[in-house]
């Protein structure tokens, strides 16, 4: 440009012997002095300092846009937007981002790493240092928390480098080499590199390391320890024939877990829960004749598995209607529960719920106490939907009752709550969703 020489300015041109922005409104905004013009409908015309500079200090949550400050969008905002529950902690840390219903407490995780727990805590299932109930959440002694699973009054919670538990331990399901019960947390003895920990409904627990073995403890008069005896352990014991495992899911007196896509089942048999075809207790691990599993889920007298597909299939007792395929019989091998395709699958007591990719919910089986959440105290021999539930993250069975983690950061509960173990304050069951105090 003759006149101008090179214009250095981002988007100024040559008018007037001078490098302007080729807006006035844009030339206004940015000053006098302006050496950066853009696009000035939706972006930063002047660019970042030069807009600091406009703005001054902005609050918390803000940043400086087109000279004023306005609310940042997404995460470091400083507030816990939808969906951000799971992925900003920064964001949400005191909102629970996963949820564990055992026997008949809960326990709520929260973006922090702590806890908060209702329900019975009569063994110190809560680990907050004393066994009072509670009908409503309370603070726990739990810290670090990057997983958590709730059993029968007792409690585990995975955290970064170790294994932390508390409550019932009368027959060393506890893991730390006693029958001691505990109200405040201890250390699973051992168990520094695992992938996930799961406390069972009964009396033993079993988690997945980070080599792909799998190691119990806890009770063992039916094999459910996978170890070849019926010998109880008080600390982790490893399954000797497991290699590969992506998962464990711990019954009441049984255990399974996918290894390589193959589900692979030990402890009690009587109904059929090992899905090997048979009515016989193992106390080494079986094949379960079903292709491409990605989960696995144990309930009492039933197991239920995910393949990669979303297909779910169950096995084991079905009095209660729990294997889900319209009929009341039990099964000894995998049966598909028609028209499911889940993203996720618990098994409570006697029921069964899954997590469809709308993020809505089914549930079938046992609900005597309300726990499969349709209103209704009848038992369902087929899948029916949770009622006016949406938006679901995470799904947890416990005995006779059912918990849901939602997107937006709260929680819900239903079913069972005898003991307080919705955390709304009541001990009356309720067949429809109802939400925690201040979760």
């Amino acid at each position: 440009v003759p006149t101008c020489g090179v214009c250095t300015g981002l988007g100024q041109a040559c008018t007037g012997n001078q490098c302007v922005c080729p807006m006035p409104s844009e030339a206004e905004f940015c000053a006098a002095s302006a050496v950066e013009c853009g696009p000035h409908a939706g972006t930063d015309s002047c660019g970042q300092a030069r807009n600091i500079a406009e703005c001054g200090p902005c609050g918390a949550g803000e940043t400086c846009q087109l000279g004023m400050c306005v609310p940042l969008v997404g995460c470091g905002n400083g507030i816990c937007d939808f969906g951000e529950v799971q992925s900003c902690v920064v964001d949400c840390p005191t909102r629970p981002i996963r949820i564990a219903a055992g026997s008949r407490h809960t326990c709520a995780m929260l973006g922090n790493g702590n806890l908060r727990c209702w329900g019975q805590n009569n063994r110190g299932q809560f680990g907050n240092g004393n066994t009072s109930p509670s009908p409503t959440p309370v603070t726990t002694l739990f810290t670090g928390a990057t997983g958590i699973s709730a059993g029968g009054r007792y409690t585990l919670v995975r955290r970064a480098a170790d294994v932390l538990a508390a409550g019932l331990n009368f027959r060393g399901q506890l893991g730390d080499g006693t029958t001691t019960d505990r109200s405040t947390p201890v250390n699973v003895s051992g168990l520094l590199v695992a992938v996930s920990a799961q406390a069972g409904l009964g009396e033993h627990s079993c988690a997945v390391l980070s080599d792909g073995t799998v190691a119990c403890w806890g009770r063992n008069f039916l094999g459910q320890l996978g170890d070849g005896t019926t010998t109880e352990a008080l600390v982790p014991r490893t399954v000797p024939s497991i290699a590969g495992a992506t998962a464990v899911a711990v019954g009441v007196q049984h255990t399974c877990a996918v290894v390589g896509g193959s589900v692979r089942c030990w402890g009690g048999g009587g109904s059929g829960e090992l899905g090997n075809g048979g009515t016989s207790n193992s106390s080494v691990p079986v094949n379960v004749t079903l292709a491409n599993a990605s989960a696995v889920a144990a309930g009492n007298e039933h197991s239920c598995a995910m393949t990669s597909a979303g297909e779910v299939h169950c096995w084991g007792a079905g009095a209660s209607g729990q294997i889900g395929d319209g009929a009341r019989l039990p099964r000894t091998t995998p049966t598909r529960v028609p028209g499911v395709v889940a993203t996720q699958i618990v098994a409570g007591a006697d029921f069964a719920c899954a997590l469809l990719s709308d993020r809505t919910a089914v549930c079938w089986g046992d609900n005597s106490s309300g726990q499969l959440g349709d209103g209704t105290f009848l038992n369902r021999a087929s899948p029916v939907a949770v009622s006016g539930l949406t938006d679901i993250h995470q799904l947890s069975a416990g005995d006779l009752h059912t918990c849901a983690a939602l997107l937006d950061g709260t929680t819900r509960c239903w079913g069972e709550s005898m003991n307080g173990q919705l955390g709304e304050g009541s001990v009356v069951d309720q067949p429809l969703p109802v939400q925690p105090t201040g979760l």
